[in-house]
């Protein structure tokens, strides 16, 4: 959200963050309708003093009963499109706007940062990945074709009988997956302890997942975070939407996990307790399994994703340390 300043709200598509080259949304909206004027949204992306695109689109006010705007938007709120610049590297702009009535008077004004990525976020793991094995449980059009695009190879799956045989190095099963086939649970915990790096992204409407107890939480307006961890390099920046409610994971405090994002005020000043966690990391054996249950946006247009990604390939390629219990992380 960038504004909610008087009665005009304003938001981006991703937070902000955009892949260069692509078309990002603004979205407006009144919230009190009630008196709400018609205005005129000018806007302004840019580049240090350059502008690097700029548009404006109409917002409707409770007057416009009948009336269609020339976005043939409903009443109260408009849609508006950023075409959005390459870039080499990631490169921080500024998205200003203006808010107007049709006479001229200004109704608000505000600005946000935004943060544009070039399409190579995941280049370096495919150079660590040389030569390594990574199994995807996802539908074609999900994961393994995010790996596809970037030439990163991978075996796909959707059964997790197929993992029967078989000894990957990294093995990722993604939102959803496991929650459908619980049966698969107990081989990534067994891939796990012989060696493979396993992550386990977002699963919810399920009681359990992998022996802990899942439970819906609202969500909090900010975690505790462990802040050093590698796993928050670019996650500890996610913005945790109220309205959304997240699946934590119970963590019992005997028991040998690593909270690294959690719901605050319950650890470490309370170690007798479960923590509900959103991300926690587990050592089994040769090798560890990380549990990643927030709601990342899409693979192929939220960049946040790719990045959090990267860091969850290099972490599960990193050295394994035994993980002490919960109540011991102090």
């Amino acid at each position: 959200m960038i504004s909610k300043v008087g009665i005009l709200i304003v938001m981006l598509s991703s937070d902000g963050h955009w892949f260069g080259g692509s078309t990002e949304t603004i979205f407006l909206q009144w919230a009190i309708m009630h008196g709400a004027p018609d205005v005129r949204v000018e806007w302004v992306l840019a580049a240090g003093r350059v502008a690097v695109a700029k548009g404006r689109v109409d917002l409707r006010g409770d007057a416009a009963d009948g009336r269609a705007s020339a976005a043939d938007s409903p009443a109260g709120s408009a849609v508006a499109k950023v075409p959005v610049p390459k870039v080499r590297v990631p490169t921080g702009m500024v998205l200003r706007y203006r808010a107007a009535e049709p006479g001229g008077r200004l109704i608000e004004e505000g600005q946000a940062a935004v943060w544009v990525y070039p399409r190579n976020l995941l280049d370096s793991a495919a150079v660590r990945l040389r030569g390594r094995e990574l199994y995807v449980w996802d539908e074609p059009a999900g994961l393994p074709d995010v790996f596809q695009k970037t030439n990163i190879r991978c075996t796909s799956f959707q059964d997790p009988q197929k993992l029967q045989f078989v000894r990957p190095d990294i093995l990722i099963a993604a939102a959803g997956q496991v929650a459908r086939r619980p049966d698969g649970a107990a081989k990534l915990i067994n891939l796990a302890a012989a060696g493979t790096g396993v992550l386990v992204l977002r699963q919810a409407d399920s009681p359990s997942l992998a022996g802990y107890p899942l439970v819906p939480r609202k969500s909090p307006l900010k975690l505790a975070l462990l802040d050093d961890h590698p796993l928050l390099r670019h996650l500890g920046q996610w913005k945790m939407s109220s309205a959304e409610t997240s699946w934590a994971l119970q963590l019992p405090a005997d028991d040998p996990v690593l909270p690294i994002a959690w719901w605050p005020g319950e650890f470490p000043a309370q170690p007798a307790k479960a923590v509900d966690a959103l991300l926690a990391s587990k050592t089994l054996g040769q090798g560890r399994i990380v549990f990643c249950q927030f709601p990342l946006g899409p693979w192929q247009s939220d960049p946040r994703s790719q990045l959090f990604l990267d860091d969850a390939l290099d972490y599960l390629m990193s050295p394994v340390a035994p993980t002490p219990p919960l109540a011991a992380n102090r």
